[in-house]
């Protein structure tokens, strides 16, 4: 099996061809594509303890956050895809709530300060953009809720997660980033909440992202 950080060389390679908004979008949904697929089939080759993970169990919601350039537009598409007007701009004065909450909080600190994502569904505790969530939210896992929960009363906790697919994750988000320089591109990552609000109120924040096409 490749490496997930193979996904370097095509992803540049993709954006080297074609430099446009549309292409961030499509070169994050081939990696969250390809990082699915890649975690299914390392998961046939071993047996592990099952995951906790489940709808409404949403402790790890607290954490930060980091995504790539190319997800966070994906993820603000599918927001104006998928919402209203009105729940948009809902939605816009939530991120930016959140992000005064938390812009100031040390990263280690944000679980126990208890600042849940902006996008998580406050009376069902699911994710209201599940299937184009980050990378980041798609390889954190654990083995045991009761340990996620203890986490955000205690630095001490200790949450044992899926090794193998944390590193499927990872590695896949790192060769997005990793591509997206070698076709010119700045070399950053960012806090969700705080991208997504930017992108929200900016319709051209993908142009403004990439300087080299203007």
């Amino acid at each position: 099996m490749r490496s997930p950080r193979t996904r370097r060389k095509p992803s540049a390679r993709h954006l080297s061809k074609h430099r446009t908004e549309e292409a961030l979008t499509t070169l994050a949904i081939d990696a969250l594509q390809y990082a699915d697929q890649m975690n299914a089939k390392a998961h046939e080759l071993t047996t592990l303890p099952p995951m906790a993970c489940k709808s409404g169990c949403a402790w790890c919601c607290s954490l930060q956050v980091v995504v790539s350039a190319p997800e966070v537009f994906f993820l603000a598409d599918f927001l104006r895809n998928t919402r209203s007007v009105e729940e948009l701009i809902l939605l816009t004065d939530e991120l930016l709530a959140q992000w005064e909450h938390v812009k100031d909080i040390p990263v280690l600190e944000r679980l126990l300060r208890g600042a849940p994502c902006a996008l998580l569904g406050k009376a069902e505790k699911t994710c209201s953009v599940y299937e184009a969530r980050p990378l980041a939210c798609r390889g954190h896992t654990s083995t045991d809720a009761s340990a996620c929960e203890a986490a955000t009363k205690s630095k001490d906790a200790n949450v044992t997660s899926d090794q193998i697919q944390f590193a499927v994750y990872n590695g896949i988000g790192f060769g997005l980033v990793q591509g997206t320089v070698e076709a010119g591109y700045p070399p950053a990552v960012y806090e969700l909440c705080g991208a997504l609000l930017y992108c929200l109120k900016n319709p051209d924040a993908a142009v403004r992202w990439a300087p080299a096409w203007s």
